[in-house]
């Protein structure tokens, strides 16, 4: 009997908790009940259970109300952790954080992220998938890529893999794919630090097999609902295989340390079609072997078709001076449709 007692109150328990109970007031006087998700890019996700996940532009929003912890992003670089209340003055959230009360204006937040909810509903992420065929010349080519994100207060857990595999009369003559697995510690002041682990693979280059540690400090120069813009530098440790190269013979596996510069810049744009632009280069000159320089250059330009759904184009270059192959540059134009969750 007191199983099933608890068992009732479990329950019951479990349904209030998971209650959609935070409320969005917006400018012409409506209020949205339902789970408060995020606000990024300018816009904010709300879970309802009428109209499901809904997308409420940033500046139509007066109030926000909510008792769970919430992690604010503020322009000028700082982190706050609290609930959020309403307040007498429309454009202003009013968050209680330490048992203190502090009114931010809406339009200096450039983020909002739930942090009390179940592991699952703290990962964000999208899938891609594309594919081409030339008749002419059979060559069938398909591309995919994954990317997950894990925000747990200051600490930003990324997962990402990718994939371009090109195929000529059943036989692959070139693929380039990489895995990324990085932990990032967020600071006050925009600045932040990432650690990360690699693997690349590309045959255009003679790359077996790359794997690369790097460690990186680096700054958000630009943070807004519309743009971000930022640089950081550190060190990386490579050690690298290599196919073939075009004089039959197999190069010795190298390891060498190497210097980071990566420049990463962000534009979102809400008005229809939505858009961003994502462009960034990470150059990497040799410290133990002098002369040698990498870069890894990609341009993403996605547009969103429905709510979730959309179409990507991404341009990307590698270069690396020092290649046993004939070919020191692979690039490429792919595309691909995609999911965001």
């Amino acid at each position: 009997m007191r199983i099933l007692t608890f068992l009732v109150v479990f329950i019951c328990s479990l349904h209030i908790y998971c209650q959609k109970t935070d409320v969005v007031v917006i400018s012409n006087g409506d209020e949205i009940t339902g789970e408060l998700k995020s606000m990024k890019n300018n816009v904010l996700k709300l879970s309802t259970d009428d109209m499901g996940i809904i997308s409420i532009k940033w500046d139509k929003v007066l109030h926000v109300i909510s008792n769970h912890t919430f992690q604010l992003q503020i322009i000028g670089g700082d982190l706050i952790f609290g609930s959020l209340d309403s307040t007498s003055l429309d454009g202003y959230v009013r968050v209680l954080s330490n048992s203190v009360w502090t009114e931010v204006k809406a339009e200096d937040l450039v983020g909002i992220s739930r942090l009390n909810q179940t592991i699952i509903g703290r990962i964000d992420g999208n899938v891609s998938v594309g594919y081409s065929y030339t008749k002419s010349s059979d060559v069938h080519s398909f591309n995919g890529k994954l990317n997950v994100s894990y925000l747990a207060n200051r600490n930003l857990t990324e997962i990402g893999t990718s994939a371009i595999l090109t195929n000529q009369q059943d036989t692959i003559y070139t693929s380039n794919s990489s895995f990324l697995l990085s932990q990032t510690r967020l600071f006050d002041k925009n600045w932040f630090f990432t650690g990360s682990y690699s693997l690349q693979q590309n045959t255009e280059l003679g790359i077996k097999l790359r794997s690369l540690i790097s460690l990186a400090y680096g700054k958000h120069l630009i943070k807004k609902n519309d743009m971000v813009l930022q640089i950081s530098t550190g060190l990386a440790s490579n050690s690298e295989e290599y196919y073939e190269n075009e004089q039959g013979q197999i190069p010795n596996d190298a390891s060498n340390l190497e210097g980071l510069v990566k420049i990463e810049f962000q534009y979102f744009s809400n008005n229809e079609p939505e858009f961003n632009i994502h462009p960034y280069v990470i150059l990497y000159p040799g410290l133990t072997e002098w002369g040698r320089f990498r870069s890894d250059l990609k341009i993403d330009l996605k547009f969103e078709i429905i709510h979730n759904l959309f179409f990507t184009t991404t341009f990307y270059n590698q270069l690396d001076t020092k290649n046993e192959q004939e070919s020191k540059v692979d690039y490429g134009v792919i595309t691909s449709f995609g999911f965001s969750f």
